[in-house]
This record gives structure tokens, C-alpha cells and sequence, in this order.
């Protein structure tokens, strides 16, 4: 059976509420293990967001509760993907800005001889 968009909101608002409710997992964990279930409407939002939505956006805030808001505003068109646009912009932004990325130091010496 087909669900609406409505029915999958709130079954996402639900999955994300039992998992807030353990110990030790905040708003970015949950939204993280959201991310591995394969629900990608939500952003964790931390320092490297306030980052990119700065350089990228011209957002000035600090408050983590804006930028979170703020990163969910800019990515809202693309739902319910938004997490997966957000992390490819991140990364072709990362890209066009650092010359050596970690990540893709540790892919050449993976195939490397």
C-alpha cells in the first residue's frame, strides 16, 4: 500500500521522537540514524553546516536552532530529499574550495600499490 505524504511525515516524526527519547541521542543523532533508514527529509545540522550555509547562503547565525531551521528553509524545495541535495552541494563546495580533501587523500592511498 501507497502512503500519502502526510502519513510519511508523521511516520518519520515518529520514528524520530522514539529515537530522541533514548539516552544520549539528540536532534543530529536521530537525524543521522534517520539517514541510514533511508529517510533523507532532514538535515543534522552542526558546525560544518553553520559553515556551509555562511559561505554558501550568506546565513550569519550561530543559534544551532536557526541554522537547523535555515538548513531545512534552503533545502525544503528538493523534498524529501533534502539531506542527499545538501550533501552533494557540501561536497562539490568542498571541492571547489580546498585544493587536498582528507577523504580524497585516504581514496589515492587506498589505490595505491
Amino acid at each position: 500500500k501507497k502512503i500519502s505524504v502526510e502519513e510519511e511525515i508523521s511516520l518519520t516524526e515518529q520514528i524520530r521522537q522514539k529515537l530522541l527519547k533514548i539516552n544520549g541521542i539528540g536532534e543530529f543523532s536521530a537525524n543521522n540514524i534517520l539517514q541510514t533508514l533511508g529517510i533523507y527529509d532532514t538535515i543534522p545540522s552542526d558546525s560544518e553546516t553553520a559553515r556551509h550555509l555562511r559561505d554558501h547562503h550568506q546565513y550569519k547565525s550561530k543559534n544551532p536552532k536557526d541554522i537547523a531551521t535555515q538548513a531545512q528553509t534552503v533545502y525544503s524545495p528538493y523534498a524529501p530529499y533534502q539531506f542527499l541535495v545538501y550533501w552533494f552541494t557540501l561536497y562539490d563546495y568542498e571541492k571547489r574550495f580546498n585544493e587536498a580533501l582528507p577523504y580524497e587523500s585516504i581514496l589515492v592511498a587506498l589505490k595505491s600499490p
